[in-house]
């Protein structure tokens, strides 16, 4: 039979009187403390008993001699310490009526909250400027690039961890102000110290489980987006949690072997250069890369020196349906360039050749778009991008389009077009100029299905 227990427990250092009755009824069910870690406390079996547990803050907690002076004391009025609980302590006593460990709630509650500024509110502290940093980060990406924001689960699952992240950890450092204010009168008037409300009891049960929020991108990016990119971020957080369990396990053993400061960054430093050389992306130099020659694959032929397609892929338009013309040689490339649930946006580029050596090439973005905010976000984006070649209106009609828009280059007077149906958005890059047959024909493939004239 299993004689040891561990279990993954998530009290507030503060909340003195929940832990107590916790062990309390653990050690009525036979399992007495042993150890209380950071995240996992062990347990060993032992037979029933009807225990007394006290969990208290020693005076000058950080002080060594000052913790085992308090801890003589403790023993001496019948309380045994079990286990330190980061800034406190678990005593336990076995008497059926013990004598109170803490006589003055109110000199307890000093020394609470000297410790508590140092480690829990401290921590909460970081948590939330660096939750507001990355949300900042997020917002700043919503705003000035609409497109790359809406189009990523990563990014729009990233922004709403950090939100729920600043919102737990601000409400975990206002739940101990509130709960220190509560205690105030009934120690000062000879009470005890108040327990917790329920609302911070559920934020320490949910404290264990808050890096399980970094999952969300992931669990969005499976759901509507690309599965390998949801498996990549999955790994690259699993490493990330491996590297810094790593580095506490590490920072740990070095302090107690007392490791001089210039050794511990010494190592440190090799540790960071073995993970990137372990996790960086092994290729080919770039010397190599540049002097590589092209070599078809399956499904390609070359022909004066460039790769064509032998049998090219389907795309919504082409260049033989704006020619009107078979071309011999073709070269179609489809790229994903965002997914996610708001939308997707795809990108289409075609160069084409015939055997005298004329050349057509265009390329074009369907952004595909179901939300009308997202949409309208977007749209504005776009429509906002190049103050110094502003898009200029356009008939819609031989699109067959809500509205239409073109800017031209001085090399290029075609330069690029934006169309916009209901849902979508089309980006059109071309060389040539267009014929109204051309813009219709255009229309016709590029509209959305529902909407085609």
């Amino acid at each position: 039979m299993n004689q040891r227990k561990w279990r993954l427990e998530s009290f507030a250092p503060f909340d003195f009187q929940g832990a107590e009755e916790h062990l309390a009824a653990m050690a009525a069910r036979g399992w007495r403390l042993e150890r209380a870690g950071g995240f996992f406390w062990t347990y060993r079996k032992a037979e029933p008993a009807g225990l007394h547990y006290a969990v208290t803050c020693p005076p000058e907690a950080g002080r060594e001699d000052e913790r085992l002076f308090f801890q003589d004391l403790c023993e001496t009025a019948g309380w045994k310490m079990v286990s330190d609980w980061a800034e406190m302590q678990i005593y336990v006593n076995p008497a059926a009526e013990p004598t109170a460990l803490e006589t003055d709630a109110s000199l307890l509650l000093e020394r609470v909250d000297r410790s508590m500024k140092g480690t829990y509110l401290g921590y909460h502290r970081g948590r939330v400027a660096s939750a507001a940093f990355l949300l900042v980060s997020r917002l700043v990406e919503f705003w000035l690039l609409p497109r790359t924001f809406f189009l990523s689960n990563l990014s729009i699952g990233f922004a709403v961890a950090c939100l729920l992240l600043l919102a737990f950890h601000a409400a975990s450092y206002a739940g101990y102000w509130l709960w220190r204010r509560r205690c105030l009168r009934p120690a000062e008037e000879g009470g005890g110290l108040l327990p917790l409300p329920g609302w911070c009891k559920a934020l320490s049960r949910m404290s264990n489980a808050e890096l399980l929020l970094l999952l969300l991108p992931v669990f969005l990016e499976a759901g509507t987006g690309s599965l390998r990119n949801a498996v990549r971020w999955a790994l690259a957080i699993v490493i990330f949690l491996a590297a810094v369990g790593f580095a506490v396990f590490f920072s740990r053993c070095l302090k107690r072997r007392k490791v001089g400061r210039d050794t511990w960054m010494a190592v440190l430093v090799l540790c960071v250069a073995v993970l990137l050389l372990a996790f960086g992306r092994q290729g080919i130099s770039p010397a190599d890369y540049f002097l590589q020659t092209q070599e078809p694959e399956a499904g390609e032929y070359l022909w004066r020196g460039q790769l064509w397609d032998e049998e090219p892929q389907a795309i919504p338009l082409t260049a033989g349906d704006l020619t009107g013309r078979n071309w011999d040689h073709v070269r179609r490339s489809v790229y994903e360039r965002g997914r996610s649930c708001f939308g997707v946006q795809t990108d289409y580029l075609e160069c084409v050749q015939q055997e005298s050596g004329e050349e057509f090439q265009f390329n074009y973005e369907i952004l595909d778009i179901s939300n009308r905010f997202v949409y309208n976000r977007i749209r504005n984006d776009l429509l906002g991008g190049g103050k110094d070649r502003p898009y200029q209106a356009e008939d819609p009609l031989p699109w067959g389009a809500e509205s239409a828009y073109h800017r031209s280059w001085a090399d290029c007077p075609e330069g690029q077009r934006l169309i916009f149906w209901p849902g979508r958005i089309v980006r059109l890059y071309i060389d040539s100029s267009l014929s109204g047959e051309q813009m219709a024909e255009a229309g016709r493939r590029l509209a959305p299905r529902e909407d085609a004239p």
